[in-house]
């Protein structure tokens, strides 16, 4: 037996010491930013699907802000046995829960309920069920993604991304950015396809994994307009210069050779007042790891690519300055300036390659 958050969880091991179903301790900061989420947006009768369940730790945590209609799927037998078990450990009234086990894809076809809120915990990407997953939304409604498949998403593996985003990557310092904005651009392309326009409310970075939670609009125009916020990323490795553009720019104005990712989301990757409210209900909760994160996060609204304080350090051959200390030079120049959750010597800002590297 063990806890997260107060929920107690059966997930002892079988007879061949495997687990009975999967559980990642490493993703509980995941489950915390998406149970505040959660608190902040969830209404009373609430059509909830929790589509790849798994122990159902996160339906769980759901439920205690919320009384809503939940509906928990997993294709694995041992799993349903487990979350029943779970349900009764922790109290839960079971009339509350539908429980079902079937593919996630046949879980969203058959489903006659039109949802408020999916989660989806994908092994890998989740951009093979996002067609059926649309049929199965109201017209209104918040999904929670995690995926990670981060490998295709930021350069290691480029024919990967090819085949499953049908993007290119970039594989330098800011390629986790450069990842989580080809996903958000794929996902706002499939979406659009079923005509709802997809607005990222906190997307992020973590460990070996993306997490977005969006909210969806059924039209046509606004999925109109939502595409537009899709261009190029055009990055220059001599001068270091980042900059998006409708289409792809040959040379830089250096003369070096531009590279390119597309497609990319070329907004913010978050809504600022959304974040807020979760970061105060974050706090209100006790997760101070995950409010940590958020706090940062709230703060990237600069949306031109990271530098690394390590790039420009290489490329102009000097010392590596404090990320901190070279955020408040920049701010006193008058430039907006700072940190970023992708990297430790990551840094935001207006400020041009060459005004930057004056600080070093």
């Amino acid at each position: 037996m063990i806890e997260e958050r107060g929920i107690k969880l059966d997930i002892k091991p079988d007879a061949k010491r495997k687990a009975r179903v999967f559980y990642n301790v490493d993703s509980i900061i995941a489950r915390d930013i998406a149970e505040a989420a959660f608190a902040v947006f969830a209404k009373k009768q609430y059509n909830v699907a929790d589509a790849m369940a798994g122990s159902a730790i996160r339906t769980m945590r759901y439920a205690r802000h919320c009384n809503a209609n939940f509906f928990i799927n997993d294709n694995n037998p041992k799993a349903i046995e487990v979350i029943k078990q779970n349900l009764i450990i922790n109290n839960l009234n079971l009339d509350n829960f539908t429980i079902t086990k079937s593919d996630v894809r046949e879980f969203f076809a058959k489903n006659r309920v039109a949802f408020d809120f999916v989660d989806l915990d994908c092994f890998g990407s989740a951009m093979p069920f996002i067609d059926i997953l649309s049929f199965a939304l109201r017209r209104n409604s918040y999904v929670s993604l995690i995926v990670t498949d981060v490998a295709a998403l930021c350069g290691n593996s480029p024919k990967a991304c090819r085949r499953k985003y049908f993007a290119k990557p970039l594989y330098n310092s800011f390629k986790f950015e450069t990842g989580l904005r080809i996903l958000l651009a794929s996902l706002c392309y499939d979406f659009a396809r079923n005509e709802f326009a997809f607005f990222p409310m906190l997307s992020y970075y973590y460990k070996h994994f993306y997490h977005v939670i969006a909210k969806l609009k059924k039209s046509r125009r606004l999925a109109d307009e939502q595409i537009r916020k899709i261009k190029f990323l055009n990055f220059c490795k001599n001068c270091l210069t980042r900059e998006y553009s409708t289409m792809p720019k040959e040379f830089c104005v250096c003369g070096e050779k531009l590279q390119h990712a597309y497609p990319v989301w070329t907004e913010n990757f978050f809504d600022k007042g959304f974040v807020s409210k979760v970061y105060s209900k974050a706090l209100e909760l006790k997760f101070s790891e995950a409010a940590a994160l958020l706090s940062l996060i709230s703060e990237e609204n600069i949306n031109i690519p990271f530098y690394t304080t390590s790039e420009f350090a290489k490329k102009l051959k000097k010392e590596m300055p404090k990320v901190d200390e070279l955020i408040k030079k920049l701010q006193k120049k008058g430039f907006r300036a700072v940190r970023t959750h992708f990297s430790k010597e990551g840094f935001r800002t207006d400020a041009k390659p060459e005004e930057i590297a004056t600080f070093f």
